[in-house]
């Protein structure tokens, strides 16, 4: 998927966010990646009609799409997402019933990564269910792997 156009009041240019699995939001202005600073990396100062505007990004965790804030205005960067398919997203949870401790968390946090980038894949929402059920199926064919290995 690329990159979605994010429309931030007050900035020369257009501004994108693009989404990578394992390092996060990125927002881009005029198609070129803009450098995050500060302790988190997710503060961005962009060019502004009245001077730079400062930015942050925000990921959360029930919610596959970032939120911006620039002037203390939040600016969601995708569509809500159903809470059916909120639930979906979570179901690799299930799976620590399996294998508790550092091993399931693992496991199933990559599990919940996985269901976000197809909440974010712009698939039919079918086509998202059918895959984030697969997830879940993936997810515990390599809990019950691990447990026939340690056993």
């Amino acid at each position: 998927m690329g990159a979605l156009p994010v429309s931030i009041p007050g900035v020369v240019g257009e501004t994108a966010v693009e989404f990578f699995a394992w390092k996060g939001p990125r927002l881009t202005l005029d198609g070129r990646p803009i450098t995050p600073h500060g302790l988190l990396r997710n503060r961005v100062t962009l060019p502004g009609t009245d001077g730079p505007i400062e930015a942050r990004v925000r990921t959360r965790v029930f919610n596959p799409y970032p939120l911006v804030t620039a002037g203390g205005v939040d600016i969601p960067t995708g569509p809500p997402q159903r809470r059916a398919l909120l639930a979906l997203t979570f179901t690799p949870l299930l799976a620590l019933v399996l294998v508790q401790g550092a091993l399931g968390a693992v496991v199933a946090i990559l599990g919940i990564q996985l269901n976000h980038t197809v909440a974010r894949s712009g698939r039919p929402v079918r086509a998202q269910v059918g895959l984030m059920l697969g997830v879940l199926v993936g997810v515990i064919a390599v809990d019950l792997l691990v447990i026939a290995t340690l056993s």
